[in-house]
């Protein structure tokens, strides 16, 4: 097999510069482009009065995008035919390919690579990382390995098969968890089930406050904090570590089963973000402020309900409609306490929870199905650009019988 011969990209692109003044009595569709090569979208609208630039620049269908501020981010992405006629500022390139040498889609390929992005944010320009960015003049001197065209076209196609595999579990998880979430709120809606306040159904903690004094000490305890509590699940990825003395310790130990609650957040969509604590991490591992712990209480609550309460407390907008503060939302453990609890018998928990816990296991094996395709497809991407993989000839019959 030959080896690839290195292009620069300003050798098979162009970039294209449709520029307009911005008018009085006309409205703008701006796009933006997302991280991690998930491609442009619709961000805004603006008219002459509600933005102050004096012109953009229209898009057409098929241009290749990315986001001069955030291309270390992986901000790259083709525009599609439903935003074509849209308008971008000049933070967001446009560029035509070769058609004869180059398939946008082959160049997208290219730039969805982890280690690409890495090399971008070492070579971008600005004063600070969130002003970083990749110019043209970079974009146009930065080469690639080009294979032929009709190799090209084999990847692209073989990656795309991987694409529509991921967009068919991606709408599986979706249409299980809007299952669940309708579910959940048929089972906590309920009328004809007792109501208590949260003081009574479950018990409440707030995490400790983090402070200087406790950034050493003899007893440095590992700790989570909302940056570990996403929507469902736990990131450990990131742990931090103060002192907590062994009453402390005492107070804020997780125990298995133990239901975490993000406290306050600056986006309202992740207030009240919610996780289980199933012992992850080995030892003690206490919580900080920006956590609420909720426990089931022997002989009235479950910890699978409590877990399934939490959850719809956050996907109900309950824990968001108590929370307070003009930047950063907060639920405080205070207002937290009152909310109304429909709470049933022991026996009707258990029979509530099991029947969500199996809808949230498919959701769970959707997911982690997901995963492994989305690892699987880098993996491949790695290695058919550099070329320790080689797709056969005769895949090409293969694509024409498809077309």
């Amino acid at each position: 097999m030959d080896e690839w011969p290195r292009v620069r990209l300003g050798d098979v692109t162009r970039q294209i510069q449709d520029q307009v003044s911005v008018e009085v009595d006309r409205s703008y569709s701006l796009l933006g482009v997302k991280w991690y090569t998930e491609g442009p979208f619709l961000r805004e609208t603006v008219t002459h009065e509600t933005s102050k630039a004096t012109r953009f620049y229209r898009v057409s269908a098929g241009q290749f995008i990315y986001n001069r501020l955030f291309a270390w981010k992986g901000s790259f992405g083709l525009v599609g035919d439903d935003l074509d006629g849209s308008y971008v500022s000049n933070e967001f390139p446009l560029f035509e390919c070769d058609r004869k040498r180059l398939l946008p889609e082959f160049l997208l390929l290219h730039f969805r690579q982890p280690g690409v992005w890495n090399y971008i944010e070492r070579v971008s320009t600005g004063t600070t990382a969130s002003r970083n960015r990749w110019k043209e003049a970079q974009f146009n001197v930065y080469s690639i390995a080009l294979p032929p065209l009709a190799a090209q076209r084999r990847i692209v196609d073989l990656l795309a098969s991987v694409g529509a595999q991921l967009a068919h579990l991606a709408d599986e998880a979706s249409s299980l968890r809007s299952l669940l979430t309708a579910r959940r709120a048929e089972l906590f809606e309920r009328s004809d089930v007792r109501t208590v306040p949260v003081r009574d159904a479950f018990s409440v903690l707030m995490g400790r406050q983090r402070a200087p004094q406790h950034a050493t000490g003899p007893y440095m305890t590992n700790y989570l904090r909302s940056a570990n509590v996403g929507d469902g699940s736990l990131d450990l990825t990131d742990i931090k570590q103060m002192n907590f003395a062994p009453a402390e310790q005492e107070k804020f130990a997780l125990q298995r089963g133990d239901v975490l609650v993000s406290e306050g957040s600056a986006s309202p969509k992740a207030v009240g973000f919610t996780a289980v604590w199933n012992e992850e991490l080995p030892g003690v591992v206490c919580f900080q402020k920006t956590l609420l712990r909720f426990r089931s209480v022997e002989g009235v609550s479950t910890s699978e309900y409590t877990h399934h309460w939490c959850q719809w407390a956050f996907e109900s907008g309950t824990f968001l409609g108590i929370s307070s503060g003009t930047n950063i939302k907060h639920i405080t453990a205070v207002r937290v306490l009152d909310v109304p609890v429909a709470l049933p018998t022991i026996e009707d928990q258990t029979r509530t929870a099991a029947e969500l816990d199996v809808i949230a296991a498919g959701l769970s094996s959707v997911r982690a199905e997901a995963f492994q395709v989305r690892a699987f497809r880098a993996a491949l991407l790695s290695a058919l650009l550099a070329q320790e993989i080689e797709i056969p000839v005769t895949y090409d019959s293969l694509l024409e019988e498809v077309a």
